[in-house]
């Protein structure tokens, strides 16, 4: 929704009055457009709209000194790069300075995000607000000691600090650095011996990843590993035929990890299951399933050599006596266009019957020894009768 043209309207003129609207309400029911903000965002699943509302919602209650702006920056942010996505719109819009209430809802958003995983899986170089920047621009206070080991391993990092070594009680960050330094044919081992799917768990290792593991391509022992710890969104991806295997879809959606199948876009993942299903039985039909029998034609009346294909439902102006309906030709394209002197039911100077030939199609059909193309008309195909054949 957001930044994107209409046939009406212009991206730019759509935010702007989206926006507009979203001050207007803001100022007039604050608690309302909270309860809209978590809806758009949880159950109609926009994430991009839903933190623009906040945003705009929050800056409106901001300059009208207005207080609630805090619960409603903390409905929308619900994956946890959304604080620094949050973030970063502000910084773009409105400039450095933020107001305390978004550095709070920023602040218990990141608090109640961020843990091990989502950091190994959301924290990158590609992100303009990064785990750290968060952190010190909200000033996020842990709930743990683990997650305050977690904050300092995210900042010392940001900053370069050389010589670093992860803390025993961050168990996940510690995993996956081993699994990371293992060689490629233990890892492949593992896989075949199923133990890989546990470990990979563990170390919150996302399917992206997974190749540089092995140095190589995909298997279906590294597909069904990492499947199982993978979330509904990445389900949908055209990968997903890569992997359709009986139960191993089915295996995901009975995790649970604090996702619900109303949370994520179940028409997106429907949709990616039927076409999956589709291919596969159009290559089951392909493989096991033979081709129907091609019928024969039925010889024409004289019986002369006719070998013609049978008819594909075309119709036709005059048929001669000697084609039969199930012998007229399904592909005829190599006969001219008629012109102006010689139309499709142009005569021949020999009497025989004529009959139009659409121009599509010739130079795959056999036509019956009845045919002969006529000397006088290069447009029509003439029949003449078979009684001075011997």
């Amino acid at each position: 929704m957001v930044g994107e043209d209409t046939f009406y309207e212009a991206a730019g003129q759509r935010d702007s009055r989206f926006a507009t609207l979203v001050r207007q309400i803001a100022l007039a029911d604050l608690d309302w457009l909270t309860r809209f903000a978590r809806w758009l965002r949880t159950d109609a699943n926009m994430r991009s709209a839903s933190l623009v509302l906040a945003a705009e919602a929050a800056k409106a209650s901001v300059d009208a000194g207005q207080t609630g702006s805090r619960a409603v920056v903390d409905a929308v942010l619900q994956r946890a790069d959304a604080p620094g996505e949050m973030l970063s719109y502000w910084i773009s819009h409105y400039g450095k300075r933020i107001p305390k209430p978004v550095k709070l809802g920023v602040a218990d958003a990141a608090a109640r995000l961020y843990n091990e995983k989502s950091y190994l899986k959301w924290d990158s170089d590609s992100r303009g607000v990064r785990f750290a920047d968060v952190l010190q621009l909200a000033h996020v206070d842990p709930r743990g000691e683990w997650q305050s080991a977690l904050f300092k391993d995210a900042i010392e990092k940001r900053l370069g600090v050389e010589g670093l070594e992860l803390p025993a009680r961050l168990e996940t960050l510690c995993a996956n650095a081993d699994l990371r330094g293992t060689d490629a044919a233990t890892i492949n081992r593992w896989a075949r011996e199923g133990l890989l799917a546990d470990k990979l768990a563990f170390a919150g290792m996302t399917w992206e990843a997974v190749p540089s593991l092995v140095n190589g391509p995909w298997t279906r022992e590294l597909w069904e590993s990492i499947i199982p710890s993978m979330g509904y969104m990445a389900l949908r991806f055209p990968c997903l035929g890569g992997f359709a295997q009986p139960g191993n879809v089915g295996a995901r959606a009975g995790a649970d990890d604090g996702v619900g199948l109303g949370q994520a876009a179940v028409m997106a993942v429907s949709a990616h299951g039927r076409s999956t299903r589709s291919s596969r039985r159009h290559r089951t039909r392909a493989t096991r399933s033979p081709s129907p029998p091609i019928p024969t034609p039925t010889p024409c009346r004289t019986n002369c050599r006719n070998r013609s294909r049978p008819t594909s439902g075309r119709v036709f102006e005059r048929r001669p006596a000697c084609v039969t309906p199930a012998a007229i030709p399904s592909s005829l394209d190599a006969a001219p266009a008629p012109t102006a002197s010689t139309g499709w039911n142009a005569r021949p100077a020999g009497g025989g019957r004529t009959t139009s030939i659409p121009a599509r199609n010739t130079t795959r059909s056999r036509r019956c020894a009845c045919w002969k193309r006529s000397t006088t008309a290069a447009t029509t195909w003439s029949w003449e009768p078979p009684s001075d054949r011997k």
